[in-house]
């Protein structure tokens, strides 16, 4: 039933994109918890409404809540986080977790049409990939998506490990990073391609950005606009789930 009711809401905010009022959200660390429980802490700065292609876009905001709401469904049912992709016979990224997590979304129909043995832009795929659910749809260029997991050793989306879940993220879920909003360098969403720790932590997803920051998501589900100004230390503080840092991580904005 929690199940069910979580799936809801976000299925519920999916169509209410669109719909908020003309601010931009500094912070939002309203989360759920692995039982379930909420907590809510917000700042706004009042501003004019941005584009829902521009990089802290409140719609994306919601779109990054809604996809963080369905990995943690994904978790009740398997008690791990979805893989960052699934790989083809030679351990290679075959097929990405933005597809692995359709029936999650609500998107079951488009799900069972996407054929796993086939490459991701096979043509029966390429024919899925045009259908991009509204979710993943934060690029003004479609069927392209700004949504990219942090995948690589000791993150969230870690490939080298079979599985990852809440018990795992030893920092702190709170204090730990998974998704980002990368509008400079947009991936088609059925393709098994997001950022690696090493280019967020180097600050790439601030190259040429027209703005003061982006929207980031962590593992408790909480979705905050990350700015510019914040330095390397602080992403590298943020990225990995057992790195031993794992205070509160406004103490390592620098």
């Amino acid at each position: 039933m929690k199940r069910i009711l979580t799936l809801v809401v976000g299925l519920c905010l999916l169509f209410s994109m669109g719909c908020g009022e003309d601010i931009v959200i500094e912070g939002d660390s309203s989360s759920t918890s692995a039982n379930g429980s909420s907590s809510t802490g917000t700042k706004k700065v009042a501003s004019s409404k941005p584009s829902t292609n521009r990089a802290g876009s409140p719609q994306t905001k919601d779109r990054l809540k809604a996809i963080m709401m369905a990995i943690h469904n994904y978790h009740d049912t398997h008690l791990s986080f979805p893989p960052p992709y699934f790989k083809d016979e030679n351990g290679q990224p075959a097929h990405s977790w933005r597809v692995i997590l359709l029936p999650h979304l609500g998107e079951n129909a488009l799900y069972q049409q996407y054929d796993f043995n086939q490459p991701w832009d096979s043509e029966q795929n390429q024919r899925v990939m045009k259908k991009i659910p509204k979710v993943y749809q934060t690029s003004g260029s479609q069927p392209y998506t700004t949504i990219q997991g942090i995948v690589g050793e000791g993150t969230a989306f870690d490939p080298t490990m079979e599985k990852i879940g809440f018990r795992d993220v030893k920092d702190g879920l709170s204090n730990t990073m998974m998704l980002i909003e990368r509008v400079n360098k947009p991936v088609l969403w059925t393709k098994p391609e997001d950022i690696s720790p090493e280019d967020w932590i180097a600050g790439k997803s601030f190259a040429n950005l027209d703005a003061e920051g982006h929207y980031v998501a962590f593992t408790d589900g909480s979705q905050w606009f990350y700015r510019t100004t914040w330095g390397e230390k602080s992403r590298m503080f943020l990225t990995y789930i057992n790195d031993g840092e794992g205070t509160y991580w406004n103490h390592h904005i620098d």
